[in-house]
């Protein structure tokens, strides 16, 4: 997706190493590259692991994501999918709620 190849550029060129969860179901692969880690289907366990232990997770404003992020206690940066004014309406709400940082 766009997002995901902006968010690998971006890791790339700063230097960081991070992991991307590209959210396609029934596929196990997992690719490394350069620091960044991409996973495609990754059980509950890994999710809940990658997303505690993450400084800053970066993500859509999809309900369930926002309601993992506020059970796990994590920092997170929300960018709604464009043109989704359900996932708009939700990252300004958890922008104000809970202090979320928002980028459209």
């Amino acid at each position: 997706t766009i997002m995901e190849e902006g968010l690998r550029k971006w890791m790339k060129h700063d230097g960081r190493s991070g992991v991307i969860i590209a959210g396609k179901p029934r596929n196990s692969e997992r690719n490394e590259e350069d620091g960044v880690t991409t996973l495609y289907d990754p059980s509950d366990l890994e999710m809940r692991a990658y997303m505690s232990g993450a400084d800053v997770v970066i993500c859509r404003s999809g309900y369930s994501t926002l309601l993992d992020l506020v059970s796990l206690k994590s920092r997170a940066i929300l960018i709604p999918t464009p043109g989704q004014a359900e996932q708009e309406e939700l990252a300004e709400l958890w922008r104000v709620k809970f202090e979320y940082s928002t980028c459209t």
